[in-house]
């Protein structure tokens, strides 16, 4: 699916890819690190491939959620344990 995410303040470029690429994807805001900005992606991705791009220089991982569909995938830091589940504070971008 084609993507383009400009630089930009972390969160905002998981609401860009969320959005572009029609997924749901949660973090806890707290795990994100303060004026961390993801770099310029642009092109034909998968959720797998822009993720993987995106949080490539962080100390985050993402995983997928319910079961391993493609439609939910959670932001953790790298050293959390499998199978997230976001708190009453994460954030969310639905798809549309």
């Amino acid at each position: 699916m084609p993507l383009f995410v400009p630089p930009e303040p972390l969160d905002k470029a998981l609401f860009d890819v969320a959005a572009q690429l029609k997924v749901s994807i949660f973090w806890n805001p707290r795990d994100l690190p303060q004026g961390l900005h993801s770099s310029a992606i642009a092109g034909m991705f998968t959720p797998t491939e822009a993720l993987t791009l995106l949080l490539a220089q962080t100390a985050l991982r993402f995983e997928y959620l319910r079961n391993d569909r493609h439609d939910s995938i959670g932001i953790v830091p790298s050293e959390c344990s499998k199978n997230f589940i976001p708190d009453n504070g994460a954030q969310r971008h639905r798809r549309t």
